[in-house]
């Protein structure tokens, strides 16, 4: 490929990333986060988008979720899916399960809930327990905290949003992937200079890049060797991201999973690549495990070989006994007789 081709794949892959970078509340510990997602999507669609980045749809109830609920949903408009349905109560209140239909719930601003057909397409939806360094920009992270920004948590300057606060940082500066209310020096090209100390030769670069001589910096790739993606790794400037190949869904932001009935019963692939090769090994399984009537049809005659066997042997200790002797086929033809 030559150099403008490489360009080129090089953008597209930083858009890529970037159209994952979402705005996240997150407990003050980063520990808890949940997402938001402008993108039209029906139930189904959206709980495996989540189940893709390690979480689940977002289930009002706890005053975490609530909160997360009500600060993502500020300045939003239209619907967005909750983790909520009826299946529960119609499956146990039901006369007949047949007349009943599982409703979802979704939410707009305001914590308006609605009941409405799983298979609408709504104009989004809420993610729970998703990676805020995989999933979340920086630039976009709502900190929950009910001080909001009344004890200056931001390095530079704090904004109150909902039920907390985002940060920002001065130009060439962001909100730092492992704190954001510390803003780090980042670069937005494959190469940059490097921050410098003024008056003195001490120079750093951004987090995800190395410096090339004294006053330069130039990206790492990842890629290349320290990433952890099971299959598929995505090289971003100051970062990577990953992906999986057809046929498998991405969790926790590294891991490959196969889609149960996605290949039926075809062939899987055996390209798979990563960690402890965890895909391949599912691949493996999934070729090994008998169908329920195969283990019918096994247990049974183990259990027909075990009992032939206690026959044969009784059968032997008895012929001892009598002290009569025979070569081996008699003594089979007399235990097939006896069976």
């Amino acid at each position: 490929m030559d150099s403008c081709g490489q360009t080129v794949l090089f953008l597209l892959l930083i858009l890529l990333h970037e159209a994952r970078s979402l705005s996240c509340a997150c407990t003050a510990d980063l520990k808890a986060c949940a997402s938001i997602h402008e993108a039209p999507a029906d139930f189904q669609s959206a709980r495996d988008e989540c189940r893709e980045l390690g979480g689940e749809l977002l289930r009002a109830g706890s005053s975490r979720a609530n909160e997360a609920i009500e600060t993502l949903l500020i300045n939003t408009s239209g619907d967005f899916w909750s983790g909520l349905t009826t299946e529960d109560s119609c499956l146990s209140n039901a006369i007949d399960t047949g007349m009943c239909k599982q409703m979802c719930l979704s939410v707009s601003r305001g914590k308006n809930f609605t009941e409405r057909s799983c298979a609408d397409k709504l104009d989004g939806f809420l993610c729970d327990g998703v990676r805020w360094d995989a999933t979340c920009s920086a630039e976009k992270v709502i900190i929950l905290d009910k001080n909001g920004c009344s004890q200056a948590p931001c390095e530079f300057q704090c904004e109150p949003v909902g039920r907390g606060y985002t940060c920002s940082c001065a130009k060439n500066h962001r909100p730092s992937r492992t704190r954001p209310q510390v803003c780090e020096y980042y670069c937005l090209n494959v190469t940059c200079k490097a921050n410098c100390m003024q008056g003195t030769h001490t120079c750093s670069c951004p987090r995800g890049f190395i410096k090339d001589g004294a006053y330069y910096c130039a990206d790492i790739n990842e890629c290349e060797s320290n990433h952890n993606c099971a299959q598929i790794c995505l090289n971003t400037i100051g970062s990577y991201a990953c992906s999986c190949e057809e046929g498998y869904s991405l969790v926790n932001g590294y891991a490959c999973v196969l889609r149960l009935g996605f290949y039926d019963g075809q062939t899987t692939p055996t390209t798979a690549r990563g960690l402890f090769n965890a895909s391949s090994s599912l691949n493996d399984l999934s070729r090994r495990v008998a169908s329920p009537g195969e283990y019918v049809g096994i247990s049974v005659s183990i259990l027909a070989a075990l009992f032939s066997l206690i026959l044969l042997v009784r059968y032997l200790r008895k012929r001892k006994r009598e002290g009569g002797v025979k070569d081996d086929r008699a003594v089979l033809d007399d235990a097939q007789q006896e069976l």
